[in-house]
């Protein structure tokens, strides 16, 4: 156990929604950390289950832990309310149906003190609700300490949800001083990581897996995607976007623009019938727009090139062959 009194504060903050089934499994990984100079906030987000309960219980038992009962605001409202309440010179915020491995804190604020840096984040792994591994998720193989240019560029790769996530993370909390979360978005978390990880001069990747994802079916991931879904994904963009271009940072301007032009053509590849008439002549206006940008960008590769000329043309038949190059690797991936 890490007990010294004069290491800092960090505080672990957990939303709580809908979740009595799991929130046990969940707090009990947070209580038994080895770093033991923890503030726990649990919020409760209006739950109409029994996960009211189930916090105060554990307040009567461990006084580091705080518990906040509010109205359903959402995920990221809860985290924001977490975040106003929090003392600790650092911050994660850990998912209510998720778990940590009981060395997690100490890894992670070990590897920020070593390398002098604001943020730390390890490996996870998916676990399915039947307790089976899906799928591990190394953000490095061995420990290292990146720019954060470096990072925003891996966050903007087919892999870069690893990256994206808060909650494999340690923070600085000084971090969020003019940062919170936007409120009422869904996929709150890459709304704010590059704008957090801007701030940073270096990271830390940790290798060792520290964090237990539980893949649940009726998760956000899981759920079906609507429109309205669609239009956060396209309004993050968007935002990112400007958010480079407000900066004047080309290289990440361009490669953010280019994101967005592979969004616009995989919404035509995967999701063509759940899009209306307007949204689809919208997404092709944008297409040109943005398409147009990034012919003269070093940041597109060749094979993009060709998709944002098709796409130029035809959003419809760019999305076509998208679909259907996918197809082919997952066949040469499966041996067919």
């Amino acid at each position: 156990m890490v007990e010294n009194s004069q290491l800092p504060l960090i505080t672990i903050i957990v939303p709580i929604y809908k979740v009595e089934n799991y929130l046990d499994k969940c707090v009990y990984s947070i209580i038994q950390q080895t770093y033991t100079n923890l503030e726990i906030i649990l919020v409760d987000d209006g739950s109409p289950d029994n996960c009211g309960n189930i916090c105060e219980n554990y307040r009567k038992k461990d006084l580091r832990i705080k518990v906040i009962h509010k109205e359903n605001g959402g995920l990221s409202d809860a985290r924001n309310v977490g975040i106003n309440s929090a003392t600790g010179e650092y911050i994660a915020f850990i998912d209510s149906d998720d778990y940590i491995a009981i060395n997690y804190i100490e890894e992670l604020y070990k590897a920020i003190k070593k390398y002098n840096v604001q943020i730390a984040l390890c490996s996870y792994i998916l676990i399915s609700e039947s307790g089976e591994n899906i799928r591990i998720e190394k953000v490095t193989t061995e420990e290292k300490c990146i720019n954060n240019k470096q990072l925003l560029n891996e966050v903007m790769t087919p892999y870069g949800e690893k990256y994206v996530v808060v909650w494999n993370k340690l923070y600085k909390k000084s971090l969020f001083n003019s940062l919170r979360f936007p409120k009422g978005k869904l996929y709150e978390d890459e709304y704010i990581n590059f704008k957090l990880f801007w701030q940073c001069t270096n990271v830390v990747l940790v290798p060792s897996i520290l964090y237990f994802y539980l893949q649940r079916n009726d998760s956000i991931q899981g759920s079906k995607l609507t429109l309205e879904k669609l239009n956060m994904k396209r309004e993050f963009h968007l935002e990112r976007i400007a958010f480079y271009s407000k900066l004047k940072e080309k290289q990440l301007y361009m490669r953010s623009i280019q994101m967005y032009c592979n969004w616009i053509t995989s919404c035509f590849a995967n999701s063509y019938e759940l899009l209306d008439k307007k949204y689809k002549i919208m997404l092709q206006k944008e297409i040109r727009k943005y398409a147009f940008i990034s012919f003269k960008s070093n940041e597109s590769k060749m094979g993009e090139k060709i998709q944002n000329i098709l796409g130029f043309f035809s959003l419809k038949l760019a999305g076509k062959i998208k679909k259907y190059y996918k197809k082919s690797e997952i066949g040469d991936k499966n041996g067919k």
